[in-house]
């Protein structure tokens, strides 16, 4: 084969083949010295070669057509922000920490002032109206009056002057007058004169009690109350000392069908007690003692 053949003279004959290298040589000198010849390079649609050889760099700033402008890039170069400081080509972020809710804190641990000052508010309040509620009770059902006494605590009535007993005062209407009896050991009193104005819901008792001798009360002037001559019924309690005329005098009251107010005083020989039974019976007592007035005694 012309191969082997080839292949067999080129091993058995080195000499040949650095003569031939050297007139190849010699052939290409005298072939550069001519003029310049055409060449032609072949195309090749291997994709291997495509790989192999990598594209030419091309130049900068796109493609370049007929002219030789290069084509300005799609996407303008970035700017920075002057407003916050940030260097081209940084753009402020969407989303900042600052920009998120603020975290929710736990509800106990937040005082909630507004409340508990109104709720303190409230409790003084409470307290003050439980403290205050039975004075209120007692001052308005001592405000009410029966119906026959408004005339009478608004100042109308009549006068009434007992001369004999040394007192003249202001009353709805004249009195019941009448002594009491004394019984069988009449001391301390000599006579226990009874004056007494009734309508269907009051009774105003005045009791002028004389005494035999200027002396001291056995048991004070308020034990004068304890003789149910005097005193009456029911027992007088919840005495306090008071004054009337600028001279010493006991208020009391007494439990009972009607609440019942009174005063006791003294004036020389004679004990005087006045007792109001009705409803509001202070108003209808200071009512009564602002008209009362002592004649000798």
């Amino acid at each position: 084969m012309p191969g082997w053949d080839l292949a067999a003279s080129v091993y058995a004959t080195p000499r040949k083949t650095d003569h031939d290298a050297d007139a190849k040589e010699r052939a290409g000198a005298t072939a550069g010295a001519r003029g310049p010849a055409l060449a032609f390079e072949k195309r090749t649609n291997s994709p291997r070669a495509r790989v192999a050889a990598p594209p030419a760099e091309r130049p900068p700033g796109g493609p370049t057509f007929v002219g030789g402008d290069p084509v300005e890039p799609p996407v303008a170069t970035p700017k920075g922000d002057p407003a916050l400081g940030l260097p081209p080509g940084v753009r402020a972020p969407l989303w900042a920490p600052a920009d998120s809710a603020p975290s929710l804190t736990r509800p106990d641990a937040i005082i909630p002032w507004r409340k508990l000052c109104i709720f303190v508010v409230l409790v003084v309040l409470a307290a003050g109206a439980y403290q205050a509620y039975p004075r209120a009770h007692t001052w308005w059902i001592e405000r009410m009056v029966p119906a026959d006494l408004h005339a009478y605590v608004e100042g109308n009535g009549v006068h009434y002057t007992a001369a004999r007993l040394g007192f003249s005062v202001r009353l709805p209407k004249l009195p019941a007058y009448g002594d009491a009896g004394l019984g069988p050991r009449p001391a301390p009193w000599t006579e226990i004169h009874r004056a007494v104005v009734a309508g269907s819901d009051y009774r105003i008792i005045i009791r002028v009690g004389e005494l035999a001798s200027g002396g001291p009360l056995p048991f004070g002037l308020a034990g004068a109350l304890a003789d149910e001559r005097f005193g009456g019924k029911p027992a007088p309690q919840g005495f306090r000392l008071v004054s009337f005329d600028d001279k010493p005098a006991y208020a009391f009251q007494a439990d009972g069908r009607r609440p019942l107010q009174g005063r006791v005083f003294r004036r020389g020989t004679r004990v005087y007690v006045v007792i109001v039974e009705s409803a509001g019976a202070r108003r209808v007592l200071d009512t009564l003692l602002s008209s009362f007035t002592l004649a000798g005694g």
